[in-house]
């Protein structure tokens, strides 16, 4: 599986194995994590693999990302937890976002905010999306177009309205012209019953 094919097919797992990841792996998936590019360099990171004391949807793990609070820290944050997530995925590995788990330390050694969780492990349910199936706006709906774009912008487009989106509120628009794509992203009321 490529990367365009994980980005389109990759959904969040809510039923995982009890079973273990053997540690070099997990050794693998931390070195990735920690080589990923980011948007801010400049912005102090630090990721470390948990094992889940309460298991959300039974994962046993948690990949958590620290930050500092600068500006663009929850942009950085979100930018290297997409790439561990599709890497996840072509290993064949569940993935659920989680935005603060309570079992989780609020701070890093370094003092560093908690910034976002990945619940991850091998899975009991399908660890791929029917494309065909999956509930998602059209082309259409996010996008409007001001010439026909290249075969690359439809692929690009593609990925963008496949990928996964926090209660699946898909906020994402584009204005589309042969080579360019404007991106703005629409304001959305989402329930707030996350405890911080």
């Amino acid at each position: 599986m490529d990367l365009y094919d994980a980005i389109i097919r990759r959904q969040s797992i809510r039923k995982f194995e009890e079973r273990s990841i053997p540690q070099d792996v997990l050794n693998t998936i931390l070195d990735y994590s920690k080589s990923v590019e980011r948007l801010d360099d400049s912005i102090g990171v630090n990721i470390e693999i948990v094992e889940c004391k309460r298991r959300l949807f039974g994962a046993p793990y948690y990949l958590v990302l620290f930050s500092e609070k600068k500006e663009g820290y929850e942009m950085n944050a979100g930018f290297i937890m997409q790439q561990i997530a599709i890497y996840l995925t072509v290993m064949g590995v569940g993935t659920c976002y989680q935005a603060k788990p309570a079992s989780v330390s609020k701070k890093d050694p370094m003092g560093r905010d908690r910034v976002i969780a990945l619940a991850f492990g091998y899975t009991k349910e399908e660890l791929f999306r029917d494309v065909l199936t999956a509930s998602r706006l059209t082309q259409p709906d996010i996008c409007k177009f001001k010439e026909e774009p290249s075969q690359n912008i439809y692929k690009i487009i593609e990925s963008v309205r496949m990928a996964p989106s926090s209660f699946n509120n898909q906020p994402w628009r584009m204005i589309v012209s042969k080579d360019t794509i404007h991106l703005y992203m629409t304001k959305t009321k989402l329930p707030l019953f996350i405890k911080q």
